[in-house]
């Protein structure tokens, strides 16, 4: 969003595969109207419902999540992202925290086909990208904090993206804490590209403008 519209990625948009922006920068009853810039979550009954509009159901075998964080407390399962059909953890992805202290970037079987990297910080930014590359033979699923790659898994199946996505919460659980500059591509970004979009930082950037997948 920004001012409260949601942007045409086919619109504003220099990169072809980008399906979804949240830039998280406009609405006065935000915090976001303040030096901030992000949604703020109770983590308890706030969520974005994005809706099902066809270009946010991914579907196909590449998709890429990306989002700044800011946790004020990490309890099981707490969603960045999500998107499934039915709202099943069995199918679409899901970008959450896990007991254990990792964040998980799971594709289709929440239990066995995920990426994950070490996170426990609260009170802190930290810029997170989920990768999924189903046309590759092996770590196909990819999770980055802040740049660096944690844990990659292998999975080769269709995505069953096709209910509505979420910002904010998983299947049954929700963020507490800030979420900013949220958006879906769908391609799967490279390391380099994930760096560039890290290094970009989190204030004052506009994807839809300053860069592009192409």
């Amino acid at each position: 969003f920004n001012d409260g519209v949601a942007l045409d990625a086919t619109t504003h948009s220099k990169a072809d595969y980008l399906m979804g922006y949240w830039r998280n920068d406009g609405i006065s009853s935000w915090i976001d109207r303040s030096d901030i810039q992000a949604i703020s979550f109770d983590g308890t009954d706030d969520y974005i419902d994005c809706g099902s509009d066809s270009s946010l159901k991914i579907t196909d075998k590449k998709i890429s999540v990306s989002a700044w964080i800011n946790a004020k407390t990490l309890v099981n399962w707490d969603g960045i992202g999500h998107n499934s059909s039915g709202g099943s953890w069995t199918n679409g992805w899901t970008l959450s925290w896990r007991t254990g202290n990792n964040l998980r970037f799971t594709i289709n079987q929440y239990n066995t086909n995920y990426a994950y990297a070490s996170f426990s910080a609260t009170n802190s930014w930290h810029h997170v990208v989920g990768v999924y590359d189903g046309t590759l033979s092996s770590a196909n699923i990819k999770i980055y904090i802040d740049g660096v790659v944690g844990t990659s898994a292998n999975y080769t199946s269709d995505l069953g993206a096709s209910g509505n996505t979420f910002i904010g919460k998983s299947v049954d659980s929700k963020w507490d804490g800030l979420i900013s500059q949220f958006a879906i591509w769908e391609d799967a970004l490279t390391s380099d590209e994930v760096s560039a979009i890290y290094a970009l930082g989190r204030r004052d950037v506009d994807l839809t403008t300053s860069y592009s997948t192409n």
